[in-house]
């Protein structure tokens, strides 16, 4: 028998969102933030192919605070590793880099046609 226990947070996303997780390597996943990310952009990622939004926006869409920007690019390349290959489905893999322009982050997500 296999139990899965997900945080109050993580179960909410789930309810919320009518969400379907594509591939059960998903619960290798241990970064809550990866994981939040993940749930609340794969629709998104997968429809388009990719996605790039600002740091802010993403850290507002996944209610993570904080108060320097600093803290949360190590937060989110810690969880961007975690991620970065994750099979979205038999099709694809997905990729997830914070890049800065501008003096500004943003966050970008695509999805890659395995060969």
């Amino acid at each position: 028998m296999l139990r899965l226990t997900f945080n109050p947070f993580i179960s909410r996303q789930l309810y919320d969102r009518r969400a379907f997780l594509k591939n059960p390597e998903c619960y290798k996943i241990k970064n809550p933030t990866a994981f939040k990310f993940l749930i609340s952009y794969d629709r998104t990622i997968f429809k388009s192919n990719k996605l790039k939004l600002p740091l802010k926006e993403v850290t507002q869409d996944l209610q993570i605070e904080y108060k320097r920007t600093g803290d949360m690019v190590k937060t989110f390349k810690i969880a961007f590793k975690e991620l970065n290959g994750y099979k979205i489905n038999d099709h694809y893999n997905l990729e997830v880099d914070l890049i800065k322009e501008n003096k500004q982050y943003f966050v970008t997500a695509q999805a890659y046609f395995k060969r």
